[in-house]
């Protein structure tokens, strides 16, 4: 699901994102934002957003219950925004 996840927002491929993603989504970004799910396909789908690369290691999903998984993983971004290397 993450790679599927990667994908999609390599592709800026908001449909299967928006399939993807719960209605209750929410991510944690980095420095503490959190986003639900309209802000993070908005974010994604932002054609000002970074040209990226993504690397995802040590991925850990977590079942809390039937209903309810909590994804937890390490992701590298390599690319650029705003003509500077990130």
């Amino acid at each position: 699901m993450d790679h599927i996840w990667l994908d999609a927002a390599r592709n800026r491929d908001g449909g299967t994102m928006a399939w993807l993603f719960a209605d209750d989504f929410v991510e944690i970004h980095p420095g503490g934002e959190i986003v639900d799910k309209k802000q993070q396909i908005d974010q994604i789908m932002d054609p000002r957003a970074a040209s990226k690369r993504s690397i995802p290691d040590d991925i850990d999903v977590r079942y809390t219950s039937p209903d309810v998984a909590v994804l937890l993983d390490t992701t590298t971004i390599r690319g650029f925004s705003g003509g500077v290397k990130i």
